[in-house]
């Protein structure tokens, strides 16, 4: 049972060890017990719990110590947002905290996590989604989600290709989004590819 995670999953929803009892109809007494380790999570509690912390399911299978396929699951580090700004380390060298990472299910290890800010992918993922960026992958085939890196910022955008040439599709409802068409000596840098999307993580 990763308590931690639970406890600071609460506090990032702003939720109570009072909300998972009403979910999983248990006394509160019962549900301190499960967090602290003291009372294993029963099955039939792990949905209420994947509810209330608004996670999926595998993530408190996971971390409550339940997932058999262990080897199959890694923890991906969430590592800074994705619309503007200097991108983050994209290989960090420090393990992910319990805090700050999500769990993907059967996943290579390069991956890591992006929060969306903005609306120039809202189609596909809404602001304050999470997208699993596997950045082992770094040629670009069309029609596919990746994360660039242009100018020193990083932006989230379909990659599209014809005869006429390459750019960056944005899918939103947003018109004031426009194709990114690399200018001569336009150095457009491949992070990764998204291979996950987590809508309204939050």
């Amino acid at each position: 049972m990763d308590s931690d995670w639970f406890k600071g999953r609460l506090r990032e929803r702003k939720r109570t060890q009072e909300h998972l009892a009403v979910a999983i109809h248990r006394e509160r007494s019962v549900v301190s017990k499960i967090i602290n380790g003291k009372q294993p999570l029963q099955i039939d509690e792990v949905r209420g719990f994947s509810e209330v912390l608004e996670v999926p399911v595998i993530e408190i299978l996971y971390r409550a110590g339940l997932w058999n396929a262990a080897p199959s699951v890694v923890l991906a580090p969430i590592i800074n947002s994705v619309e503007a700004g200097e991108f983050a380390d994209t290989t960090p060298d420090e393990p992910p905290s319990a805090e700050h990472s999500i769990v993907v299910e059967r996943a290579c290890k390069t991956v890591f996590a992006l929060k969306i800010e903005g609306d120039s992918m809202d189609r596909v993922a809404p602001e304050n989604s999470l997208i699993v960026v596997n950045y082992s992958v770094k040629k670009a085939k069309d029609g596919e989600l990746f994360v660039f890196r242009r100018h020193g910022e990083a932006t989230f955008k379909r990659f599209r290709k014809d005869e006429s040439g390459a750019w960056l599709e944005p899918d939103s409802t947003n018109p004031r989004h426009t194709r990114i068409f690399p200018d001569n000596g336009d150095n457009i840098e491949v992070i990764g590819r998204v291979i996950e999307i987590r809508p309204e993580y939050g």
